[in-house]
């Protein structure tokens, strides 16, 4: 019975440590999730805590001797740890400093929300898991140490609370040196360490020229945004990544785009009408990308409140947590917004509206047509617009970059629009150019091909030129880029927009998302600028007819535009899809599952001599640090010898054992056995 009454006592203490463990891990996690209202899977991320937490418990607490448990639990450990540590590694690499600032602006007046705080909440579960670390290795004092460190780290940069960061540096400067064994001089050495070479290499980066007085550049850590896209392209923290999400690519030319089908707006206005939304305007093409135009055109005005005035008035409504900017048409003069004038706006015609900080969700913007008499002057933000009266004919009209074929087909397509024109007419010269503009369009509808995966062009080559005589095969960009500089060759002020291209449905309302992100040129014709339509799905009457039956990503956008299924007659050739097929995925999983076996095996394998020996070679380091010479050159007995004038009394005594064992395994006294 009192072996029984033991055993039992074992057992109630090691449930109690157990739950004790699974409190203290997900009850802070679950407490900073509610108060930054996050917003996401948060059972799973809770779950992940907890088993966490258990499995790091039964690794720092199971007993060596109980060899394949003790091997088996480690193994769990160190997969499940690592793979959430992993996830958040990688949203940290795709997550934008915009959507971090919106955030942390909302979360010091109380009033974060959404999936940014979700992800908040997955770095504070690391932080928690850590401390209870601490807690399974029967260190509460390091635990107390390390949760007053994380707290006031989190505090202080959510927050921005100096005095908060103070602390977390005091508290984890004292958690340093209280787990480091030796001389506290030793100690000192080995935590200021790190930080001393960080300044080295801080002070060489910010000083150092090469010879041709260029300045050193670091290397770039891989971007894992195109990991993130083949397992969910939808990924929240994707909102504002060029040519992910719901970006065409913002002016750069990429070889293929992800779009979401995540809302971004929520549109209203007049049944049956499309909308040319603008985020952005370009003007200079550099032979790759386009640069900005740095013409911000006439300012919009900024109204507190008003109703929709016109038949063209839009309504947009913010459907993602949080985004930087609003786009409007050519025909807005005003903006307004019921819910209050954002701090820090910037509205144009040509850059549409910035804010700082970003728009969140729920908030409205009422795109007007026209300004109301009764706001001009009355509103303190109002600003009546400007006319766009004009424009930079050297900027619009520069064809300098283009390639020798792209001028010879706009010669030809000239002299095609000039055969049977009247030339002695008043408008000789514009209806030329509609001509010609009309030839552009009827060349851009036969022999090419829609695909959202355009390919990469060879090292060198002029994106534009490779696009229209080679590949035949890009989305918007590509045919927006080509139809400009055309233009621009025929004498034609022209420009790149991109932003977004909406239909409206019968009852008057629409959702933007990633898949109507778009790029158009616009010309300037008959004394205003008038976008036209290159792109064939667009411009078409099937679609679908421009796009191959395996292209599967592409035909995907194109049934989420138009509300049916790809039926129509398909090209010979399957299309590449740009997001990889499933199995490759899987593959993947498989050979990480393969290898994580075979370490497993290894472990296994080693046993407890090869833990041994691992701890062995430690030992061996810390004490050659101290001046003590290795077993290689004294043997184990002089080690074993001289240990106590240069280690702890404790440090000593545990690396003795080591050396005991490890005369036994090199003279065979145990015959290398467990």
């Amino acid at each position: 019975m009192p072996s029984v009454s033991k055993a039992a006592r074992q057992a109630a203490t090691s449930l109690a440590g157990s739950l004790a463990c699974l409190v203290l891990t997900v009850a802070p996690v679950a407490a900073f999730a509610r108060l930054m209202r996050a917003e996401g899977p948060l059972p799973l991320l809770f779950g992940w805590a907890a088993v966490s937490a258990l499995l790091l418990r039964g690794a720092l607490r199971i007993p060596e001797r109980r060899r394949l448990v003790s091997a088996t639990v480690r193994t769990l450990a160190l997969i499940v740890v690592a793979a959430g540590m992993a996830i958040v590694l990688v949203q940290v690499n795709v997550a934008r400093r915009s959507l971090a600032e919106a955030w942390l602006d909302l979360a010091r007046k109380g009033e974060a929300f959404g999936f940014f705080s979700f992800f908040a909440t997955e770095v504070y579960a690391l932080f928690a898991l850590g401390q209870t670390a601490f807690l399974s290795a029967r260190k509460p004092l390091s635990w107390i140490v390390s949760a007053a460190a994380s707290n006031a780290l989190c505090f202080g940069i959510v927050f921005g609370n100096g005095a908060a960061l103070a602390l977390a540096v005091a508290a984890t400067v004292a958690l340093a040196l209280s787990l480091n064994d030796g001389p506290l001089r030793y100690r000192l050495v080995s935590l200021s360490t790190p930080f001393v070479l960080a300044a080295a290499i801080s002070l060489f980066y910010s000083w150092y020229r090469d010879p041709s007085g260029a300045r050193l550049r670091l290397p770039a850590p891989p971007d894992l945004t195109g990991l993130i896209t083949l397992v969910a392209p939808g990924f929240p923290l994707l909102v504002d990544v060029p040519g992910y999400g719901f970006s065409a690519g913002s002016g750069s030319m990429p070889s293929s785009v992800f779009l979401t089908t995540r809302p971004l707006w929520s549109i209203q206005g007049r049944s049956g009408t499309t909308h040319y939304l603008a985020d952005g305007r370009y003007d200079e093409w550099l032979r790759t990308a386009w640069a900005p135009d740095p013409d911000p055109g006439p300012p919009v005005a900024a109204l507190a409140e008003a109703p929709l005035a016109a038949r063209r008035d839009l309504l947009l409504t913010l459907a993602e947590d949080f985004f930087p900017s609003a786009p409007i048409e050519r025909e807005t003069e005003a903006l307004a917004f019921p819910d209050g004038i954002p701090r820090q706006i910037s509205a144009s015609k040509n850059a549409g509206a910035r804010f700082e900080p970003s728009l969140r969700r729920g908030q409205r913007v009422i795109l007007l047509s026209r300004v109301p008499a009764e706001a001009v002057g009355d509103q303190p933000d109002a600003k009546a617009p400007a006319t766009d009266s004009g424009f930079d004919d050297a900027r619009y009209l520069d064809a300098s970059r283009n390639s020798p074929r792209l001028r010879a087909l706009a010669a030809d397509l000239l002299r095609k629009a000039g055969e049977g024109a009247p030339s002695a007419a008043d408008d000789a010269e514009q209806t030329l150019r509609r001509r010609y503009v009309a030839l552009l369009l009827d060349h851009f509808a036969s022999g090419y091909e829609y695909s959202l995966d355009a390919g990469k062009p060879p090292e060198g080559k002029d994106t534009v030129d490779w696009f229209v005589f080679d590949r035949r095969k890009g989305f918007c960009v590509y045919y927006a880029s080509a139809f400009v500089l055309l233009a621009r060759e025929a004498g034609i002020p022209a420009r790149m927009a991109e932003g977004w291209r909406v239909t409206l449905g019968e009852n008057g309302t629409g959702t933007i998302t990633g898949s109507n992100a778009h790029a158009w040129p616009e010309l300037y014709l008959d004394g205003d600028w008038r976008i036209f339509e290159p792109t064939p799905p667009y411009a078409q009457a099937d679609p679908f007819a421009y796009t191959r039956e395996g292209d599967r990503a592409t035909r995907r956008q194109l049934e989420d535009l138009y509300g049916q299924t790809a039926t129509a007659v398909t090209r010979e050739t399957p299309g590449r899809s740009p997001i990889l097929p499933p199995y490759a995925a899987l593959g993947a999983a498989v050979l990480a599952i393969l290898l994580l076996g075979a370490r497993f095996a290894l472990t296994l394998a080693a046993g407890e001599r090869g833990r041994v020996v691992r701890e062995a070679r430690k030992a061996v380091k810390k004490a050659a640090r101290r001046g003590i010479p290795r077993p290689e050159q004294s043997g184990w007995l002089a080690w074993k010898a001289a240990l106590p004038t240069a280690l702890p009394e404790a440090s000593a005594a545990k690396a003795a054992l080591l050396a005991d064992r490890m005369i036994a395994y090199v003279y065979g006294e145990s015959g290398g056995t467990d």
